[in-house]
């Protein structure tokens, strides 16, 4: 777990950091340049930001569990999530339905996919 750099009092959040030596919450604009808490600060900041937003995680959870491949007769098998067509066309009318496929194969998707025939 990482260590929290903020708390809140009756008036916000602040660092309480900022109040130990050698500022004690008298620290000037030069003081702060020159603060290693503030490239803490940047870098814990870092951390979250790469994990993402809630809805960025929730998405990301969503895309794990397998999801209904959109099949119909004479059409190419569909990803439920994107719309990213998946069968190949054979020519004849009908598609070689790519039933091994895990995950879409768009990048920006990737939905795990559930091929199975039970409804």
């Amino acid at each position: 777990m990482m260590e929290r750099l903020t708390a809140w009092s009756n008036y916000g959040a602040y660092f309480p950091k900022c109040y130990e030596e050698p500022c004690d919450g008298n620290g000037t604009e030069n003081d702060c340049d020159n603060c290693g808490f503030m490239d803490d600060v940047c870098r814990k900041l870092a951390q979250y930001e790469d994990i993402g937003t809630l809805e960025e995680v929730r998405e990301a959870v969503e895309k794990q569990k397998p999801k209904k491949v959109v099949i119909e007769r004479w059409s190419p098998s569909i990803c439920p999530r994107c719309g990213n067509e998946l069968s190949e066309n054979l020519g004849d009318g009908y598609y070689e339905h790519p039933v091994f496929l895990e995950r879409c194969p768009n990048p920006d998707c990737a939905q795990r996919l559930d091929w199975s025939e039970e409804e």
